[in-house]
């Protein structure tokens, strides 16, 4: 999903990952975490504790675009409204994607 020069995809934690998308506004953003959601489904890989009965993922995303003027280059701030966005992913029953701030709805993979 992450595939032009200069985006980058690292293990940010535990089970968390992190995709940098330099030049992607928020919506662009939201599109590339959409199709990741989309295709960790297709692979189908079971997790019996899941409710979904697979693995899903949760996104939270966050655009340097969307921060203000004095907040530009905060990369602290920048990971904290993602950090804000994953967890509203989290409680709006995860599989699903959510940006901060809220510009565009949750959006998920419906459950079969």
């Amino acid at each position: 999903m992450v595939r032009r020069e200069g985006d980058l995809v690292g293990r940010y934690g535990g089970e968390e990952f992190m995709a940098l998308l330099p030049g992607s506004d928020i919506s662009s953003a939201h599109g590339v975490a959409k199709n990741m959601l989309q295709a960790i489904k297709r692979l189908d890989i079971k997790h019996p504790a899941s409710p979904y009965g697979c693995v899903t993922l949760s996104i939270g995303v966050a655009s340097m675009d969307t921060l203000s003027m004095h907040m530009q280059g905060r990369v602290d701030e920048l990971l904290g409204y993602a950090d804000r966005a994953l967890y509203s992913a989290k409680a709006a029953g995860r599989n699903a994607v959510c940006t901060y701030p809220s510009i565009l709805q949750a959006s998920g993979v419906e459950s079969e």
